[in-house]
C-alpha cells in the first residue's frame, strides 16, 4: 500500500531525528594539532591532547535584523506563506507532519534555490530578493538540494521515490538516478546530496557520503565512498559530531589528496548542544559549523527559546576565526537544512514567522 505524503514525511521527520542523534554521538580518537599559535593560550583537555580554543562572541548584525530583513543587504528577502509565485508554502495539519519550505541553497550566480515542497516546486529568488521564476518537482517526497557549477541542481527524494533528480540550468530535469544500492540500502539514512565538481554524492548518516552519479544524471556503478562533505575550495572532506546534551562538538577534515587526516578540533560550546544543523565551507575554504542549543537551568531544565551559533574555523588546523549567534527556528514545522552557505563567505538563514520566511544573511567571520 502507498504510504501518503503525508506519513512519509513524519516518518522522514524521526528518522532525521534519529539520525541527528546518531551524528551527535559519534565518537573518534581526538589527534593532537600541529603549528597551532593559540594553543599555548588555551586549555587542554583532560586525557586529551586536543585544545580546547577560547568562544568569542562576535557582533555581526544589529538587533532585531533576524526578523526584518536588510535590504541593503545582498540575497536577503522576505516571502509570505501561501501558493502564489511571490509565496512559501506551509501545511500545519491537524494530524500529520507540519511542513515548511525543507532545504535551501545558494548558486555561485547568488541565485536563491528554495525548495517549497508543500507547492511541488522549487522557488528561484535573485540577489534582490524578488522571485525570479518556479521550477516544478518530479518527485513525491522532495527532501534536499544541492547546487551544480553549470546553474542546475540535484533534489534528493530518500523516502517516497528514492530517487535523485538532476536538473538542468534551464529548469528541466536531465536524468533521475536511483538511490539505493551499494554503500546505501536504504533510502531512509539518506542525511544529505552533495556535488563536487561534477560528481553527486549522497550522505549515509551524517558519516560517508556514496557517490551515486553525476550532474548529467548518470548512475554510477562503483558508488565509491568518501570520509565527508567535500569542501568548495577542492581540498579535502569535513566531518562533525559532539556531545548530546553536552557542550563539546568536534570537527575533523580528511585531505583530498592524498587522503589523509590533516585535523580533529574539539569546540566547547556556549550552550548546550541539542543539534547540528550546519557543516559547509566557502569558496576559499572557511569552515561554517551550525550548532543548536539552550542556555541551562541549574535544576537541568532549558531557559529561554533555543538559539543558533554559527562558529567560522580556518580550514588549516580547524581554529575558530569567529562566531554569532542568533534566535533559532521554533515553531513546529520539520525542515531539511534552514542555512546556505554563500561561495563568497557568510550564510543566508531561512527565519520562519507566522507571515512567512524572513531570509537574512548572517557571518561569523569577524569584523
Amino acid at each position: 500500500m502507498e504510504l501518503s505524503r503525508g506519513k512519509l514525511l513524519a516518518a522522514g521527520a524521526a528518522l532525521a531525528l534519529v539520525a541527528v542523534i546518531a551524528w551527535l554521538a559519534k565518537r573518534e580518537p581526538v589527534t593532537p594539532l600541529a603549528n597551532d599559535a593559540a594553543s599555548s593560550a588555551s586549555p587542554s583537555v583532560s586525557g586529551s591532547t586536543t585544545t580546547i580554543m577560547p568562544t568569542v562572541t562576535i557582533p555581526v548584525l544589529p538587533s532585531g535584523s533576524m526578523v526584518v530583513p536588510q535590504k541593503n543587504l545582498p540575497n536577503a528577502f522576505e516571502l509570505p506563506w501561501g501558493t502564489g509565485s511571490g509565496a512559501l508554502g506551509r501545511k500545519l495539519p491537524q494530524e500529520g507532519n507540519p511542513e515548511a519550505p525543507m532545504s535551501v541553497a545558494v548558486g555561485p550566480d547568488g541565485v536563491t534555490w528554495v525548495l517549497d515542497q508543500v507547492n511541488d516546486r522549487i522557488v528561484r529568488i535573485g540577489k534582490d530578493g524578488k522571485v525570479i521564476d518556479t521550477i516544478p518537482l518530479t518527485v513525491k517526497g522532495a527532501q534536499d538540494i544541492a547546487l551544480t557549477k553549470d546553474g542546475g541542481a540535484v533534489v534528493l527524494d530518500r523516502l517516497a521515490d528514492k530517487r535523485v533528480v538532476v536538473i538542468g540550468p534551464d529548469g528541466k530535469p536531465r536524468g533521475s538516478i536511483t538511490l539505493e544500492g551499494k554503500g546505501l540500502s536504504e533510502g531512509g539514512a539518506a542525511t544529505g546530496v552533495f556535488v563536487d565538481g561534477k560528481s553527486v554524492y549522497v550522505e549515509r548518516e551524517h558519516e560517508q557520503l556514496v557517490k551515486v552519479g553525476d550532474t548529467e544524471g548518470k548512475a554510477d556503478p562503483d558508488r565509491k565512498e568518501i570520509p565527508g562533505r567535500p569542501t568548495r575550495d577542492g581540498n579535502g572532506y569535513i566531518r562533525a559530531w559532539g556531545d548530546i546534551p553536552g557542550t563539546r562538538v568536534f570537527v575533523t577534515y580528511t585531505n583530498k589528496e592524498p587522503q589523509e587526516h590533516r585535523f580533529t578540533r574539539q569546540l566547547n560550546t556556549a550552550l548546550v548542544t541539542h543539534g547540528i544543523v550546519l557543516l559547509d565551507s566557502d569558496r576559499v575554504g572557511i569552515i561554517y559549523l551550525g550548532v543548536l542549543g539552550w542556555k541551562v537551568l541549574p535544576t537541568g531544565e532549558p531557559d529561554g527559546a533555543p538559539m543558533l551559533t554559527v562558529y567560522c574555523l580556518e580550514p588549516a588546523h580547524g581554529a575558530p576565526i569567529g562566531m554569532t549567534t542568533v534566535p533559532a527556528n521554533s515553531s513546529p514545522e520539520e525542515t531539511f537544512r534552514e542555512l546556505a552557505v554563500l561561495d563568497d563567505g557568510g550564510v543566508i538563514y531561512m527565519r520562519r514567522t507566522e507571515k512567512g520566511v524572513v531570509a537574512t544573511p548572517i557571518d561569523c567571520r569577524g569584523p
